[in-house]
């Protein structure tokens, strides 16, 4: 509230944190003995004077080169968390200094996700000696180069406040040509025909030849669907979007559109009517796909006991959904709804 009485858009803000070192834990002192003696703690402290940015995360999962996962220790639950799969993202440092910055996408039929453990042991295979776990789930994203190279587990990236940013001067030396789409904003050929899939299947993206030459980063413009690095498009979430694949500030774009798959579950239900007459009720219809899809123009039968519909028979809409409104002879009620071979039963 008080924000809201007092700073309105486009007003400058200065935002203050004061960071304290807080008491070594035992954890520390057990994974990092070096540091216990006391000029070490002493210095702890100066640690954070010289800070300008800082991420935190958590648990650890490798260090001294073997994994070691402390979720236990650290507070998060074993069975929700530590030991579920779900999407991870994680920083890693190798024995010569090369940072490891690795997401894995789950909750998706292409990728389940990893468990912490899981985890660990990837993090030791490309040579981690020291890592730790960072914010994961539906936050997990990476985007390279203009692009996202995984595929976020809501559908869509989310909208997260914060992110760790990792730049590069350019090397000055020519990459392939890319011919295909170019910015919209730059005249040049047409764009080419979208290429179209069904939700669920995976598609190698016909591209150039040149668009295999090394250093090359697919991904998408939107985050929707998943590239792997041969340029297999692979997508579960209907609608229209943009793959790409990116080479020395060159960038190829091939637009692709994702169908719904065949009809796989019929959902029903009651509401009222407009203006909530007592003797009519709005019956809501929504036929998707396994992915959760909108499966448009599919022929519904509704049938009702004690009333009378609007429509025996309705199509489904763009979005999958239809509306029936239903007029009751008698206070009690049921309604039978068939898609094919899908069905529905309401009692009122």
């Amino acid at each position: 509230d008080w924000l809201r009485q007092h700073v309105h858009p486009g007003d400058p803000l200065a935002l203050r944190f004061d960071l304290q070192t807080a008491p070594e834990t035992n954890l520390e002192r057990a994974l990092r003995p070096e540091r216990a003696n006391s000029s070490e703690a002493q210095s702890r402290q100066s640690i954070w004077n010289e800070v300008v940015q800082a991420v935190s995360g958590g648990p650890w999962l490798v260090h001294n080169g073997s994994t070691k996962i402390d979720g236990a220790e650290e507070g998060f639950n074993l069975k929700s968390f530590v030991d579920t799969r779900h999407p991870r993202t994680a920083l890693g440092v190798c024995g010569d200094g090369e940072i490891l910055l690795v997401t894995v996408d789950g909750r998706q039929p292409q990728s389940r996700g990893v468990t912490l453990k899981e985890l660990a042991e990837v993090m030791a295979q490309l040579g981690a000696v020291e890592a730790i776990n960072l914010d994961g789930g539906g936050s997990t994203t990476m985007w390279i180069s203009g692009g996202y190279v995984n595929a976020p587990s809501d559908g869509a990236p989310r909208a997260v406040a914060d992110a760790l940013l990792v730049y590069a001067n350019p090397t000055g030396q020519a990459g392939p040509s890319l011919a295909g789409t170019p910015d919209p904003s730059q005249q040049g050929p047409p764009n080419p025909p979208p290429i179209s899939l069904q939700a669920g299947e995976s598609v190698p993206i016909p591209a150039p030849s040149t668009v295999s030459a090394p250093g090359t980063v697919w991904g998408t413009l939107e985050g929707t669907a998943f590239v792997d690095q041969a340029g297999t498009l692979t997508a579960i979430h209907s609608g229209s979007g943009t793959a790409i694949a990116s080479h020395s500030g060159a960038m190829l774009r091939i637009p692709f559109v994702v169908n719904p798959g065949p009809p796989a579950a019929l959902h029903v239900s009651l509401g009222p009517a407009p203006n909530n007459p007592p003797d009519r009720s709005r019956l809501h219809i929504s036929v998707v796909d396994r992915y959760g899809n909108g499966t448009p123009d599919v022929r519904v039968t509704v049938t009702v006991r004690s009333g009378t519909p609007d429509a025996s028979q309705v199509l489904t809409g763009p979005n999958g959904r239809a509306d029936v409104e239903i007029v009751w002879d008698r206070a009690q009620g049921a309604v039978q709804v068939t898609a094919g071979a899908l069905s529905a039963h309401l009692q009122r």
